[in-house]
C-alpha cells in the first residue's frame, strides 16, 4: 500500500497508467492479482474501470487513482484500459495499450553457485529468481524451456515494429552483432533452419533485482545471450564455468565486454560496459534474428539500444 506522503508522476489529461504495467498469464483459478490505475482530468469519483471493454472489480476509488483486482489471462497480449465516472460519457480517460499480460518464462538447468526461487508475486509457482550464492564462476543458469519465437517472426514481412508490440517495449536498434551459423554446429533444427528463410526472433528480459558492489581487482560480469541444444546434449552434463564456453551459444558481456560464438571469441564489444553500467534495477533485453545462415543479436539496456 502506498503511504499518504507518497508522490506519484503526473498522467497525461485523458489516458491511464496501470502499476504494474507488466501481468504474467495465468490460468483460472490462481492467486488474484491486484493493480492501481492512476489518471487526471476527472473531475468525480471514479465509478467503472474496463479492461478491453469489460469492467474489472473496484476495491477502492477516488477521482484520480484506483484499486483493482486483475482478471487472470492465459494468452499474452496487451489491453486497452478505459476509466469512467458516474457520468462517463463527459469525464473518462484511456489509454490502448496500458497493461501487458506476458508469459513468464521460469529458469531450469543452472551451475551449482545458483539457487532458483519462486516469486511470491507471480500467480503460479515458477521459478522466475535467479540468485548467485558463491564464488565468480559457475553461475550460469539456462531458462526451463526453449523460447518461442516473437509474434510475427517467421514472416518475410514481419518489421521491428511488430517485435517491439510483442515485447511491450519502444526500442530503437542501432548497431547490433552478426555472425554466420556453420553447419557442422548442428545448431538449429531442421525445422528452424526451414522457418529462417524468412526470418525468425526471439526476445527475453531479465531484470536486476541486486547487483554485488565493484571489487578492487576484479573484472568479473555479466553475460548474456542465446543457447541451442537440439540434440538435448546439455541436460545429461554439467554446465560449463562460463557461458562463454557453451559450444552452440551466442554470448556477449563479461569485462572489457566482447562476443562469443559458438565457445569461441570474434571480437570486442564498443560503447556498452556492463561491469560499470549495468545496476539495481536494470532491465537487459536480448533479440535474436536468425535468418538463413545469419544470425544477429541486439542487447537493449532500460529500452534503449547498447550493442
Amino acid at each position: 500500500r502506498h503511504s499518504p506522503t507518497h508522490t506519484y508522476d503526473p498522467v497525461p489529461s485523458g489516458q491511464v497508467l496501470v502499476d504494474p504495467p507488466l501481468v504474467p498469464c495465468s490460468e483460472d483459478g490462481a492467486k488474484e492479482l491486484h493493480a492501481e490505475v492512476r489518471c487526471s482530468g476527472l473531475d468525480a469519483q471514479i465509478a467503472e474501470v474496463l479492461l478491453d471493454g469489460k469492467p474489472v472489480e473496484i476495491l477502492s476509488a477516488s477521482s484520480w487513482r484506483a484499486s483493482v483486482q486483475l482478471p487472470t489471462r492465459s494468452v499474452a497480449g496487451q489491453c486497452r484500459v478505459e476509466v469512467r465516472t458516474a457520468d462517463w460519457k463527459h469525464r473518462l480517460a484511456w489509454t490502448e495499450a496500458a497493461i501487458r499480460y506476458f508469459e513468464a518464462t521460469g529458469f531450469g538447468q543452472c551451475g551449482q553457485n545458483v539457487t532458483l526461487e519462486c516469486d511470491p508475486n507471480l500467480p503460479a509457482s515458477i521459478p522466475t529468481v535467479a540468485k548467485r550464492t558463491s564464488g565468480l564462476l559457475h553461475g550460469l543458469v539456462l531458462t526451463a524451456s526453449p523460447l518461442k519465437p516473437c509474434k510475427g517472426a517467421s514472416s518475410k514481412a514481419a518489421s521491428l515494429e511488430t517485435l517491439q508490440e510483442s515485447a511491450g517495449q519502444n526500442h530503437e536498434v542501432s548497431q547490433s552483432l552478426e555472425a554466420s551459423l556453420p553447419a557442422e554446429q548442428g545448431a538449429i533444427s531442421e525445422f528452424e533452419l526451414k522457418e529462417a528463410t524468412s526470418c525468425l526472433r526471439f526476445y527475453f528480459e531479465v531484470c536486476m533485482r541486486d547487483v554485488a558492489e565493484r571489487c578492487t581487482g576484479t573484472v568479473r560480469t555479466l553475460a548474456a545471450g542465446f543457447v541451442w541444444d537440439s540434440q538435448k546434449r546439455l541436460a545429461s552434463r554439467s554446465l560449463p564455468e562460463m557461458a562463454r564456453e557453451l559450444p552452440c551459444s551466442f554470448i556477449v558481456g563479461g569485462d572489457l565486454p566482447r562476443v562469443y560464438f559458438g565457445g569461441k571469441e570474434r571480437r570486442k564489444v564498443s560503447g556498452w560496459r556492463p561491469l560499470v553500467e549495468v545496476q539495481t534495477g536494470t532491465v537487459l533485453g536480448l533479440l535474436l534474428e536468425v535468418q538463413a545462415d545469419t544470425l544477429r543479436l541486439i542487447v537493449l539496456q532500460d529500452g534503449t539500444s547498447r550493442v
